[in-house]
């Protein structure tokens, strides 16, 4: 393996981790369906009573006359009349890091505000420039729903907001009929963390009834925008969920439902798992997640839904946040009859906040190695090489590095560990590229003979020291290291706001101008125009000169010779828009292995001189014999 068939397997390789964004930009897939009715379930029963949907396409609840059908063929069934909707009525909570919004109207927590994290990381963290989860999102956390001959919720009632004594807690009531009551407790404290949020259906009727559930759905949150007019891109959202063994991940890929991951195909609107063992669910953005995770002896969920929905979460920009993912915990509640004295409940803890790796781990360990950190995405064959790489980008930047130095840091130090076998092998290919001609010379001498030509190749190598696959090493194994880098710099927080020269923000393109008007480019343009990156363009340009003074393969054609050259080409489209975090990383990597190539070629050759090597099969020369006279 030479080292042309090297770069076309990591062009592959790159091609497959980005294949769904550029099907997406090519050939968009055909939209979901809007009318969503937030059942989650996987399945409707035509014989129950139908349930008003708490969101529809435009996230607003459908209108509902407080009658529904039979709900068999003789009895019919008469549901409780929703009242007039009430001015909604919101109330904030300050806990330190972050900033609880709750709201009347479905009794949950209509957004997230981060405190430290502002929107627009060039200006100063205000009132109107922090990061919001939820926001905008049709449902609150903790919304719940559900329908029957006895009960009706659609998850977008006007509940009683009061607080809980004289500590930050606040309780949402509502009295459901028949004799229900439904009361949420939420207990915010310093930090990203609200431990013990109580969902309680009580039976208040005197008369002793028992009064059977249905099945009832709580909203645990939804991937919204980090904030207003900020939409980030949608393959970075997604849903996680955990069954004490694995985690599974839906993301945009699934949804859009393409064969073999290449053809449009019908969208998926929700996918529904589990088997009362449904330990958390995660939904994320880029940097930010939201999780619901279950308490040690509290009711498991049965299921998990994930579905997808698209909403607008700001109208002033008139930008649709689309491929954003709801998660939806089911509780069955097969035959349950609630009596007074024995209501039902609840319990979940929520965590909202950064998706930082070691906060993530001490939350893990504190709630019984529950493993959220899986939230973060690094798992896999490279999520060690990720989690060894960002846990050394953080401790560089704990002893006073800037997190560019500390880019440059760790890219110094794997060129570093691998200088010895990559200095191999340029030399390797520096004498193979001296035998050229006697190489040439047995391909043209065996060409209709492949199989005696590769054995006559291989002895002459061995013959001279020299190893094929000497050029080829040292880029397998930095692979893993290139794929860890990618994966870790992608999603890092640390590097939001983190400036380095003109960047300024490490986990953004580096963008110095927008050429307005210029939208039509594809993979460069963006909505507002051509923007001007010169940190892939500098990339570029530093692969192209790495790739002009590497030493060529013997074997290879001209037209081999040639996609070599140009092969760099093709990654600036690819990384044109991806973050300058890694760009500067990949870099960095082409001037040190630039730099390391010219000291390689300047090391004293001990090898013999070309003109001498001869081939192996080169017959010798025969003196002419002497006449005898």
């Amino acid at each position: 393996m030479d080292r042309n068939a090297i770069i076309i397997l990591l062009v592959a390789a790159l091609l497959m981790v980005f294949w769904g964004d550029l099907v997406d930009k090519i050939v968009p897939p055909p939209p979901p369906r809007q009318n969503i009715q937030a059942d989650g379930n996987a399945t409707v029963n035509t014989n129950q009573a139908p349930m008003i949907g708490p969101i529809d396409g435009n996230g607003t609840q459908p209108e509902g006359n407080g009658t529904a059908p039979e709900a068999n063929a003789t009895a019919p069934v008469t549901l409780p009349v929703l009242k007039p909707q009430k001015p909604e009525i919101i109330k904030a909570v300050n806990a330190g890091s972050a900033e609880f919004i709750f709201t009347s109207r479905g009794g949950g927590i209509s957004e997230v505000l981060l405190r430290d994290h502002p929107i627009d990381t060039s200006k100063a963290t205000s009132a109107t420039n922090r990061v919001a989860l939820n926001r905008g999102a049709p449902l609150p956390i903790f919304a719940l729903w559900g329908t029957n001959e006895f009960l009706r919720l659609t998850g977008r009632e006007d509940y009683k907001l009061e607080p809980i004594g004289a500590t930050k807690g606040w309780r949402a009531t509502l009295e459901a009929g028949n004799g229900l009551k439904i009361i949420k407790e939420f207990t915010p404290t310093d930090g990203f963390l609200m431990p013990s949020v109580v969902i309680k259906l009580q039976n208040l009727s005197t008369n002793q009834v028992m009064v059977p559930l249905p099945p009832l759905h709580v909203s645990l949150g939804t991937s919204t925008p980090a904030g207003m007019g900020k939409l980030s891109d949608s393959m970075y959202h997604g849903l996680f969920w955990f069954d004490g063994n694995e985690d599974y991940h839906y993301e945009q890929g699934d949804f859009a439902n393409r064969t073999l991951g290449c053809f449009p195909g019908t969208p998926i609107e929700k996918f529904t798992e589990g088997n009362k063992n449904v330990r958390w669910a995660a939904v994320h953005n880029q940097f930010y997640t939201l999780i619901s995770m279950v308490p040690e002896g509290a009711m498991l969920p049965d299921t998990i839904t994930a579905r997808h929905i698209d909403f607008d979460p700001d109208t002033s920009t008139q930008l649709k946040a689309q491929n954003r993912y709801l998660a939806i915990g089911n509780f069955r509640n097969d035959g349950l009859r609630v009596g007074p004295g024995q209501p039902w409940t609840a319990t979940f803890d929520l965590y909202a906040g950064p998706k930082k790796y070691g906060d993530l781990e001490a939350l893990s360990i504190a709630r019984g190695n529950n493993q959220v950190d899986r939230v973060m995405d690094l798992g896999g064959f490279f999520g060690f090489f990720s989690k060894v790489l960002l846990l050394s980008m953080n401790g560089l930047h704990g002893w006073g590095c800037s997190y560019a130095i500390a880019i440059i840091i760790i890219t110094l130090i794997i060129k570093i560990i691998f200088w010895p076998l990559t200095a191999a092998s340029t030399r390797s290919m520096k004498r193979m590229g001296k035998m050229q001609p006697q190489m040439k010379e047995i391909q043209t001498k065996y060409k209709d003979d492949p199989q005696k030509m590769n054995q006559k190749m291989m002895a002459f190598m061995k013959e001279h020291k020299v190893n094929p696959m000497a050029g080829c090493l040292p880029m397998l194994i930095q692979i893993p290291v290139f794929f860890g880098f990618f994966f870790m710099i992608r999603t890092a927080v640390e590097l939001r706001g983190e400036e380095f020269l003109w960047v300024m923000d490490l986990s953004r393109p580096d963008t110095v101008y927008v050429i307005p008007g210029i939208n039509f480019i594809p993979f460069f343009s963006t909505p507002a125009g051509l923007p001007v990156n010169p940190m892939p363009i500098l990339m570029g340009v530093t692969m192209i000169i790495q790739t002009r003074i590497t030493p060529i393969s013997p074997t290879a054609d001209e037209m081999q010779a040639k996609m070599m050259k140009y092969m760099p080409l093709i990654f600036i489209p690819i990384l044109y828009n991806f973050s300058s975090g890694l760009t500067l990383y990949w870099t960095v990597q082409n001037i040190l292995t630039i730099a390391q190539t010219k000291m390689t070629k300047d090391d004293p050759d001990k090898e013999k001189p070309a003109s001498t090597v001869k081939p192996v099969d080169q017959p010798k020369e025969r003196k002419p014999r002497r006449k005898r006279h």
